[in-house]
């Protein structure tokens, strides 16, 4: 099964994609991981997130003052789809 998985054209393209922006992925989590997050003072890594969503075309964007770390953050994309995915490194972006 996972043979088959991995065969698919749509699961090869979306592959190869991953492996084009690697470098690129690396150097965003680099650059959050710069950012100084200690437990209860996340909000400037926080605030990068939401930047960085909204680089990416993801609009209605908001920063909860508190709640618990790790929430999914939903957004609506400039295509008017709706996600979420999980957070990383506080600031609550939603």
């Amino acid at each position: 099964m996972i043979d088959a998985v991995l065969l698919n054209e749509r699961v090869r393209t979306a592959r190869a994609h991953i492996e084009r922006s690697d470098e690129a992925t690396l150097g965003r989590q680099a650059a959050l991981s710069a950012i100084p997050a200690p437990t209860g003072a996340e909000a400037a890594r926080g605030a990068r997130v939401a930047d960085m969503f909204g680089e990416a075309g993801l609009d209605e964007i908001t920063i909860d003052d508190v709640g618990p770390p790790g929430r999914a953050i939903r957004h609506s994309g400039a295509d008017g789809r709706g996600g979420s995915a999980r957070g990383a490194g506080g600031g609550h972006v939603r």
